[in-house]
């Protein structure tokens, strides 16, 4: 979202999304962490902070990760945001929306490419996805090893593995957009990542 502050990231975190979403004000395309700048520096921090938007949601997703990997500090949503990048596994605009079948062909065939962003670009820490963790299934195979979920089963964990040692936590949620309670989504996050952060397997 804002480079800079990536890189300084104490904990750098990617959010995988499905495509390139379509912005009719720009000629060239919509780049997400531009527009999310400009809406910042034009509205304020509690403009997202109010808002239903996917960002919004990502904002207090990823605020929560933070809250809870580090309890003895305090992480504003907005401010935390800007920390974290995003990787869109459909490379071209188009389509509002794209079937499952799509994204896997997409995914398939960009595979060495998305598999260069994640591991040699962004190098992320924790990958969090909304439903989409079954496409890198596709880039990964075998190295996504299944970690714990909450009772509903909505919230699960993985580890990406390299050279058969855990190397990145990935998190599998609903899509910031479903229709289902956001803060029932949140309760189910916290509760599995307090698990992870007191189990044998916490990485970080």
């Amino acid at each position: 979202m804002d480079p800079e502050a990536y890189l300084k990231a104490k904990i750098k975190i990617c959010s995988i999304l499905k495509e390139t979403p379509v912005d009719r004000e720009s000629e060239k395309g919509y780049v997400f962490g531009e527009g999310f700048l400009r809406k910042i520096e034009k509205f304020g921090n509690e403009y997202y902070k109010k808002s239903k938007g996917t960002l919004s949601v990502l904002s207090r997703r990823i605020a929560l990760i933070l809250d809870t990997l580090y309890p003895n500090q305090e992480h504003d949503p907005v401010d935390s945001l800007k920390g974290t990048a995003y990787l869109n596994l459909k490379k071209y605009s188009g389509t509002k929306t794209s079937s499952q079948k799509d994204l896997e062909n997409v995914t398939k065939k960009d595979k060495g490419l998305l598999k260069e962003q994640i591991d040699e670009i962004l190098e992320p820490d924790i990958i969090l996805c909304g439903k989409t963790r079954h496409y890198l299934g596709f880039i990964y195979g075998g190295d996504i090893q299944f970690i714990s979920e909450d009772a509903s089963k909505k919230v699960k964990l993985f580890h990406l593995l390299k050279a058969g040692k855990p190397k990145r936590l990935i998190i599998e949620m609903y899509h910031p957009s479903h229709r289902s309670s956001e803060e029932e989504q949140m309760k189910k996050l916290e509760e599995v990542l307090l698990k992870y952060r007191n189990s044998e397997n916490f990485l970080f």
